[in-house]
């Protein structure tokens, strides 16, 4: 009877297993468009994340259970669904998609779309913003729109060098920033700087004449607007985390900079000839007239003042998020940190931003509104020359001019502190250079610190009075506090230079605060 039974037991899990491995196959196939075979097509199992690309040919292999879905996408295509019969071939071809003529696009107070709008313009969407390194995300607008250039004149983190021309300089002597709308609420470029880019669903670019209809002069020299993200009705609660870290050194260069057995050489050679020697002398450094060749060539301080001047900085950025909405209100919230090291060890950008999203409808639909609340608090540490552009040359004050100036054989170990190098040699010169910055970028010396509270709260309200007509409001305030803090500590050099014989105290200090408030209302009837 026992062995009756293992027999019995023995057939049933043999054919369960037979069943088990049948309905599980290798489906290939090709996915083409209508001009030939689609590399890198995705053929996923629809509702889990199995799934391969198709190869330089359009083919693909994939292992799937009959009776399963598989989706074929493509970007600019339209998708495809097949169900898995008993056939192990499966091809399709995509059709391109209708979406460009469908796109939703904000133009202004509206949304339409490419086909309906009437303005030039080009929308750029999240995918080509988030999580790119950038502190700004008009940054990562550069190559992604046509007509729009984007240049800075300074690489120190959260600048406000950034300038935006659209189309080109649109006037002489005027401004020729683009108006920034931010859900519908008009700021300055410098906002950017404060709003966490993961928090952007879109920005248009608006780019002509056209746009002047809408915004009236202030689009003169073109807008963006920029729609944040926001939740889904129906759907369920979703959570997201995203960060990055990313590393930032001073770029190479080509030029040909002596190292200390050729700038000695060259101070030997034009004592030789009766020429004033470039070195330090009588101060106290090291000059090349009276070594010979196998001093020179044994000495042995050969300084590569690049590492002194400049690191390797580290930026870290860190986003929270939340996604949901029931069938009549919807929320986007998030939280956001980053921080970037500048490339000059005394410079950095960390900013805190929080935004919560509201959108829902009454219970007929006829009424709809919206609530956007964004609070940032951002801290920059930079240098003088970020406000002062007369000190752009100077190598007592620009570290990437100094580099240049800087003498590889002098020692770095000279330098003790603002006090000892103005005992030592006095009045700054040309000679000691590298010592004066070194004293210059010491934490605390020359502190320039920038501190922003950025306040973005915008309502909006429609009512549908009618089959073809609406009437609604939208309100908005844009408020920012700026606090400035610049000194030269009574131990730093400079200022040490700068007392007057006799004086009590050195050193400076400098404060200052600037607070903007903005209030923006737009009634409107369609």
């Amino acid at each position: 009877m026992r062995s009756k039974f293992k027999w019995i037991f023995t057939l049933l899990l043999a054919f369960s297993m037979q069943f088990s491995f049948a309905q599980e196959k290798t489906v290939t196939g090709v996915v083409s468009d209508n001009n030939g075979t689609l590399p890198g097509a995705n053929v996923v199992v629809k509702g889990t994340a199995k799934g391969v690309q198709t190869d330089m040919d359009g083919n693909y292999a994939i292992k799937v259970k009959q009776g399963e879905t598989l989706v074929f996408s493509f970007i600019g295509m339209q998708d495809i669904e097949k169900v898995v019969g008993a056939s192990n071939t499966m091809s399709v071809k995509l059709l391109p998609t209708s979406n460009v003529l469908q796109e939703v696009i904000v133009d202004g107070y509206r949304s339409t779309n490419k086909k309906k709008s009437t303005v030039s313009q080009t929308t750029v969407d999240a995918k080509l913003i988030e999580n790119r390194p950038n502190v700004t995300f008009i940054q990562s607008l550069q190559a992604q729109v046509p007509g729009l250039n984007i240049s800075s004149s300074s690489g120190s983190p959260g600048t406000a060098k950034v300038q935006s021309l659209i189309r080109g300089v649109s006037s002489l002597n005027g401004s020729t920033d683009p108006l920034i709308v931010i859900d519908g609420v008009p700021s300055n470029q410098n906002v950017f700087r404060s709003i966490n880019p993961n928090d952007i669903e879109s920005a248009t670019v608006l780019k002509d004449a056209a746009a002047t209809a809408i915004y009236g002069n202030r689009a003169s020299a073109g807008v963006i607007v920029v729609k944040t993200k926001g939740g889904a009705y129906d759907s369920k609660l979703t959570f997201k985390y995203s960060g990055s870290t990313g590393y930032t050194t001073l770029q190479e260069h080509d030029y040909n900079v002596t190292n200390t057995r050729e700038i000695l050489t060259l101070e030997r050679r034009a004592s030789e000839i009766g020429l004033n020697s470039t070195g330090l002398g009588a101060t106290g450094g090291i000059n090349g007239g009276p070594m010979t060749d196998a001093e020179i060539n044994a000495y042995p301080i050969d300084v590569n003042w690049r590492d002194y001047f400049f690191q390797t900085g580290q930026t870290t950025n860190h986003d929270i998020s939340m996604t949901g909405g029931t069938s009549k209100m919807t929320n986007f919230t998030s939280l956001g940190y980053f921080d970037q090291e500048g490339i000059v060890p005394t410079t950095d950008f960390k900013r805190f931003t929080l935004r919560s999203n509201f959108n829902g409808k009454s219970s007929d639909d006829r009424f709809t509104y919206s609530t956007s609340i964004f609070g940032s608090y951002s801290k920059r540490n930079q240098l003088d020359q970020e406000t002062r552009g007369d000190i752009n040359a100077n190598v007592l004050q620009n570290p990437l001019q100094g580099l240049l100036s800087s003498l590889p054989y002098l020692d770095p170990n000279v330098y003790q502190s603002g006090q000892q190098l103005f005992n030592d040699f006095g009045a700054p010169s040309f000679q000691i250079v590298p010592y004066m910055l070194l004293d210059y970028l010491q934490p605390g010396n020359i502190p320039s610190k920038y501190d922003e509270t950025k306040l973005l709260i915008n309502f909006s309200g429609n009512y549908k009075l009618g089959k073809d007509w609406t009437v609604g409001t939208r309100a908005g305030i844009d408020y920012a506090n700026e606090f400035r803090n610049f000194a030269r500590a009574p131990q730093s050099y400079l200022a040490i230079v700068a007392t007057p014989a006799g004086a009590e105290f050195g050193g400076i200090e400098t404060q200052s605060t600037n607070r903007d408030f903005t209030f923006n209302l737009v009634n409107n009837l369609n």
